[in-house]
């Protein structure tokens, strides 16, 4: 994370500050630079997901509230709580207005999420699934090769990693 990052950049210079310290310090700043990469490369105005405009009120809150908690475990029980309306009622307005299930939402989002780390960041695939939610990175390659036709490595092989890669001549003028 940002805050292990920053620890190694500050106990590099405080331990060596002479001996090879400008590469490694661009080391952990082009680790620092992907991570923060990884994290704000949306654009900063998000766009609605699409159909949004067409969604009541309520399932705009349901939307909001995922996507704003995915990273963590989220229940149909929880949101509905939230919301004061019975799960049953709130899994087929969900449907009916956003055109899958909870779980197939939640899950997609997790799997575009994991993609773009994927192509953004050098993480490992465990950390990722971690980081998007999923019970493991089992989980995640089983959902994520039913989705892609491609397992999370071979998928970032195919995908290298050219947003992140343009960053690194900044990094190293420094």
């Amino acid at each position: 994370t940002l805050r292990y990052l920053m620890r190694q950049l500050l106990v590099l210079g405080l331990v060596n500050p002479q001996a090879h310290y400008r590469l490694e310090a661009n080391r952990w700043l082009s680790e620092i630079a992907l991570l923060l990469a990884s994290r704000f490369s949306r654009p900063l105005t998000a766009q609605a997901p699409r159909g949004a405009e067409r969604w009541s009120q309520r399932i705009n809150r349901v939307v909001a509230r995922i996507d704003a908690n995915y990273q963590r475990r989220l229940s149909l029980q929880e949101i509905a709580a939230a919301e004061f309306v019975s799960e049953a009622w709130l899994s087929r307005l969900f449907r009916k207005e956003v055109g899958v299930s909870f779980m197939q939402y939640i899950t997609g989002l997790r799997l575009r999420k994991a993609a773009e780390q994927l192509t953004t960041t050098r993480q490992s695939i465990q950390q990722i699934a971690q980081q998007q939610g999923f019970a493991s990175s089992r989980v995640m390659s089983d959902l994520f090769k039913r989705e892609h036709g491609l397992t999370p490595r071979q998928f970032r092989q195919q995908h290298p990693q050219t947003a992140v890669e343009s960053l690194r001549p900044h990094l190293q003028q420094t």
